[in-house]
């Protein structure tokens, strides 16, 4: 048996003993040759589809014309989806961006009350208008009736508050005097009981004389001594029993080794005219 493809001579059927080739295989080779000749021969151009293939190929055309259209409408679907979701994401979105500028603004306000210099303070102070205080009507200190005599006045602090009872008090040295006369050529009488008042702080040690008289340069007479201090925050003098019946001055004389102190001085009777009278001790 000859090989086709080395042409060797074989003896016996089976492989090619020179190229190997299996010659069994030989005719089923040339039977394959024949049937793939006939599928590739070309119909002639006259030659018409028969019944079988055009009833095949409406098949096939009706198979994928659904399927086609199908898909066209799941396509069509997915953008009207799309489009809508859109359209519904704007109200979100814009009022998103709303309350993120509402947010930034507010932040900015804060931050700019915070960190405000003092003088945008001052002025915002200044511009407003400040509410109406309620009308406060001063009442006027009392005025006094007695003035200072400065040239009788010696070793004292703060004579002034001697002039009217107001829990100020001046204050007498050791040794020291206060003096005071009416204004206005006013004077004090004689009356029934005490003439004159001392007002003075009640917890103190002390030990004064009193004076009076009537002129500048009269001499000054003694009226009274206290050593038993201010009783209920007075001391009481009266004039009378040294046979005195009219003065327009005071004078106050410490002779303690503590200060004095006089809140103020005060006449019983003033501007009274009485008739002389003695008085013996």
């Amino acid at each position: 048996m000859f090989c086709p493809s080395c042409g060797h001579h074989n003896k016996v059927k089976g492989f090619c003993t020179r190229c190997g080739l299996n010659l069994m295989l030989l005719p089923l080779r040339n039977t394959m040759a024949s049937f793939n000749s006939a599928q590739t021969r070309e119909l002639p151009q006259s030659a018409a589809p028969d019944l079988a293939t055009k009833r095949f190929d409406a098949a096939q055309t009706q198979a994928l014309t659904p399927r086609t259209t199908m898909a066209e409408r799941a396509t069509t679907r997915l953008h009207e989806v799309m489009a809508v979701t859109k359209q519904q994401t704007r109200p979100y979105v814009s009022l998103m961006l709303t309350a993120a500028a509402l947010v930034f603004i507010t932040g900015m306000m804060l931050w700019r009350n915070v960190h405000a210099p003092a003088q945008n303070v001052a002025y915002a102070a200044v511009e407003s208008t400040p509410a109406p205080l309620p009308t406060v009507i001063a009442t006027p200190a009392p005025a006094s009736p007695w003035v200072l005599i400065e040239s009788e006045t010696q070793a004292v602090t703060d004579a002034t508050n001697a002039l009217i009872e107001d829990q100020q008090c001046a204050v007498i040295e050791p040794n020291g005097q206060l003096a005071l006369a009416l204004k206005d050529d006013q004077f004090f009488g004689n009356g029934a009981g005490t003439d004159i008042l001392i007002h003075g702080a009640s917890a103190q040690q002390i030990s004064y004389r009193i004076f009076v008289r009537d002129a500048e340069n009269a001499v000054w007479q003694r009226i009274d001594v206290n050593r038993k201090g201010f009783v209920e925050g007075a001391a009481q003098h009266d004039m009378g029993h040294h046979g005195i019946v009219r003065a327009r001055q005071v004078m106050i004389r410490n002779d303690s080794v503590c200060a004095l102190q006089v809140d103020g001085i005060a006449a019983a009777y003033p501007n009274l005219e009485v008739t002389a009278h003695s008085h013996r001790h």
